[in-house]
């Protein structure tokens, strides 16, 4: 694909405070609040991005960001640098903008068995109604659960989606949705009654949803190193 506009979305996502603080590869390539200008053919050599060609193009599209700057050599860096509020440890940040962002994120769950096209069909899918990110839910051997996590632009845009009369199907499909607080809460509550096994820390490290490391493929917070991520948006 050489579509101007999905390119600079990804591209933006990538250097935007809702994932730049917490991505350890992405954070230590540009400083943090240094805003060092990275490679264009570094970002492009994402999983994610891989798709998009032909390389002039991505960088093209990047030119017309109104939120990045490429220089003549074809590196991109933020127009205003990362917010003092963010450290250089990317779990400390990771734990800010959990905080921050529990009250404008859902749970959505029925998109059934993934497919390559996956993580942009459900990123389509929720993209008129306002929101930062999606992200894929992963069972611990790498396979989709049929569930995200979209963080919306504010609370307001999140509740508005949940108490919608009439949600969006996708592919004709009626899906499970619920506020984020709501279904950990459910969890927490499973877990207590004995209906549901806690993992492990082990399992949790091993778990690509949620391990430092895996695939630097989607729109999402980053939690990698110079691997490639999964769907994370």
């Amino acid at each position: 694909s050489n579509d101007a506009g999905e390119i600079r979305r990804q591209v933006e996502f990538y250097f935007s405070d809702s994932n730049l603080p917490c991505d350890a590869f992405l954070l230590a390539e540009t400083g943090g609040h240094a805003n060092k200008p990275i490679p264009i053919k570094t970002i492009h050599n994402f999983k994610r991005m891989r798709h998009f060609q032909p390389f002039s193009a991505v960088v093209d599209a990047i030119k017309g960001s109104d939120f990045l700057e490429v220089n003549d050599k074809d590196e991109v860096f933020r127009k205003e640098p990362l917010d003092s509020k963010f450290t250089d440890d990317p779990k400390e940040n990771d734990k800010l903008l959990t905080s921050v962002s529990m009250g404008r994120s859902i749970y959505a769950k029925g998109f059934g068995e993934e497919t390559d096209s996956s993580a942009f069909d459900i990123e389509e899918f929720f993209s008129p109604y306002g929101v930062r990110s999606v992200r894929l839910r992963r069972q611990q051997d790498g396979t989709f659960k049929g569930s995200v996590f979209v963080e919306f632009q504010d609370e307001a845009a999140a509740t508005q989606f949940l108490e919608m009369e009439e949600k969006p199907k996708y592919n004709d499909k009626e899906l499970l949705t619920m506020s984020k607080r709501q279904y950990v809460d459910t969890k927490v509550n499973a877990i207590h009654e004995g209906t549901v096994q806690p993992r492990s820390p082990k399992q949790w490290g091993n778990n690509r949803e949620n391990r430092r490391g895996g695939d630097r493929g989607g729109r999402g917070r980053g939690r990698g190193d110079r691997r490639d991520r999964g769907d994370r948006r």
